[in-house]
């Protein structure tokens, strides 16, 4: 049996675990193979992790059989100087196999298996993945892996690679190791992917609607288990589809303007779309209602009384002629399409308008001239006022 010559680690940790005392530095700085397998197992936790340590370290199977039988007892005894003086050393005149005595007569059992890669694994997909095992035991040993217990062809090594690695290939492997007393059952590995992120190949683009109508984004992305649309940040509840249909409204919307986006979701893995933007523009109103001519005698029981009305507006306000001044006022709280006003005495002569309002227009209607006489008002027609720069004229 060829006697192994491993290169030892640069660094001054060993599995790990570092090297902190003379006795564990002498031993692993030795050249005698038997302190090299010693170390390995004293800084093991247990078998399984003493055969994937020195498998990797080129140590042959026969080595590590031979190995473990001879100084199993030592297993995971890392931890302190006093622990480690208590492993025998071997001086260079003691010959390997006087220090792992081996009878001649090999126990006939079936294998002993470990599975040497963990299990559950997350392996990005399409990459390269390889599933290995050891054994131990009688004479020579077959492979044979299976995965979801079904046979896999070929795979008759005691490593089985997976070139590339994809979503079809998920399951749970298992190798079969075989010798001339008997078989044995690796652990059942379940190894699962991780899935690759979306890629969006189309971003929903920017779109302008009057308010009232509808506003249609569309998204998609090459593959995906869920969508999920977002206004202003804000998961919108049950749009989950590519497509996203929005009633466009000026008052909901703040400076007209608001910013989509959509989320593809492919198992834990999110990405998200670039925003588009909702501008939404608001029409003129349109006054569909004049101010009225209107008579009244003077005292409580007369009241001035005038209409109007429009479409497209959110706010209203009533101005009245100040005699002063000669320019128009807001009067406060006149904010509804009838206004009401007693008239108050003889000879009283005034003027009204109405302003409809919304975001981004103002209108105006005609203005009313009021005259009273005794009992009686007379109005002296509807005419148009000069209009402050800025104003929608009142659709005269």
């Amino acid at each position: 049996m060829p006697i192994p010559n491993p290169e030892t680690p640069v660094d001054i940790n060993l599995f790990n675990y570092p090297i902190t005392t003379p006795e564990a530095a002498k031993f692993w700085d030795s050249s005698h193979p038997c302190n090299r397998a010693k170390v390995f197992i004293a800084f093991s936790l247990d078998e399984a992790n003493y055969r994937e340590l020195a498998k990797r370290h080129g140590y042959t199977r026969e080595w590590r059989d031979r190995a473990w039988d001879a100084f199993d007892i030592y297993v995971n005894l890392r931890a302190t100087e006093e622990n480690l003086i208590s492993l025998p050393f071997s001086e260079l005149e003691t010959s390997w196999w006087d220090c792992m005595p081996y009878s001649g007569t090999a126990i006939q059992t079936q294998p002993q298996v470990w599975a040497m890669t963990p299990s559950n694994c997350e392996i990005p997909e399409g990459s390269s993945f390889t599933m290995e095992v050891d054994a131990s035991g009688f004479g020579d040993f077959t492979y044979q892996w299976y995965k979801d217990d079904v046979l896999i062809a070929g795979a008759t090594s005691e490593s089985y690679t997976v070139n590339p690695f994809e979503l079809a290939d998920n399951g749970f492997y298992h190798c079969v190791v075989t010798n001339s007393i008997g078989s044995t059952v690796s652990a059942k590995l379940l190894y699962a992917t991780v899935l690759v992120a979306s890629i969006i190949t189309l971003d929903p683009t920017d779109q302008i609607a009057e308010t009232g109508a509808t506003a249609t984004f569309t998204t998609d992305a090459d593959q995906y288990d869920s969508v999920q649309w977002y206004e202003q940040g804000i998961a919108i509840d049950g749009a989950t589809t590519t497509t996203l249909m929005v009633t466009a409204d000026h008052r909901s919307t703040g400076n007209h303007l608001k910013q989509y986006a959509a989320d593809f979701t492919r198992g834990t893995k999110v990405t998200g779309t670039a925003n588009a933007t909702l501008t939404v523009t608001v029409p003129i109103p349109i006054i569909t209602l004049q101010p009225l001519d209107v008579r009244s005698g003077v005292g409580d029981t007369n009241i001035l009384r005038l209409t109007a009305d429009a479409t497209g507006y959110d706010t209203l306000q009533w101005f009245k002629r100040n005699r002063a001044t000669g320019g128009f006022e807001a009067v406060a709280g006149e904010i509804d399409t009838e206004y009401a006003e007693i008239a108050s005495y003889s000879g009283f002569f005034d003027r009204y308008y109405a302003e409809f309002s919304n975001s981004y227009h103002t209108v105006r209607t005609n203005s009313v001239a009021v005259y009273i006489e005794a009992d009686e008002i007379v109005v002296l027609g509807s005419f148009s006022l000069g209009f402050s720069e800025g104003f929608d004229n009142g659709n005269q």
